[in-house]
């Protein structure tokens, strides 16, 4: 299953908005705005160099929500802060409201139930490496969605799924699953 792009009109609606670029001086991904308007979480990685001489930690570090424009990102969101939790997580606060002030419902069942259960489930983020360095499609927002509740396996800090195929800009990237009421939830 290849990520596929989101609609121009869609990256302003849920689940969509709250799904960002996230960039940090030369390296970026993904991130998703959640629990809260003002924090940002993404995969640790995004934000870390291992080979720096000082502090690892990238700096000038900003959040695109919703973008979806054929175009390097504009006007980013300041993130300020770092709260490394366990694995590949991180989450930033924002200087302000990101995604218009809305963030995405997050499940906090400390589990992979739902990741295990048949209901859909869906990746949004920006797979640049699925184009040429210079295709402008890899600033479109993408999303690839499943529904099995077989073929996935959680090992050390990576999430695989049978079938689904990441590329580099996916990191960060949210696994949504819809809830009984039909929304997607971080």
């Amino acid at each position: 299953i290849y990520p596929t792009p989101i609609r121009a009109w869609e990256a302003f609606d849920d689940p969509y908005r709250v799904t960002g670029i996230l960039t940090a001086e030369d390296a970026w991904g993904s991130g998703v705005a959640a629990r809260h308007p003002r924090i940002v979480l993404s995969a640790a990685h995004i934000l870390f160099d291992e080979d720096a001489a000082f502090d690892p930690w990238r700096g000038d570090r900003k959040f695109y929500p919703a973008w979806n424009e054929r175009s390097d990102p504009i006007n980013g969101i300041r993130l300020k802060g770092l709260r490394r939790f366990s694995q590949d997580l991180v989450g930033l606060y924002a200087f302000e409201p990101t995604a218009g002030g809305k963030w995405g419902r997050w499940y906090d069942d400390g589990k992979a139930k739902l990741l295990e259960s048949r209901r859909t489930k869906m990746i949004v983020g920006y797979p640049a490496d699925f184009y040429d360095y210079d295709d402008p499609r890899q600033f479109l927002m993408h999303k690839t969605r499943w529904k099995s509740d077989d073929f996935f396996d959680i090992h050390d800090r990576y999430l695989f799924v049978e079938n689904i195929i990441p590329f580099g800009g996916h990191s960060g990237s949210p696994v949504l699953v819809r809830d009984s009421n039909r929304r997607y939830r971080v």
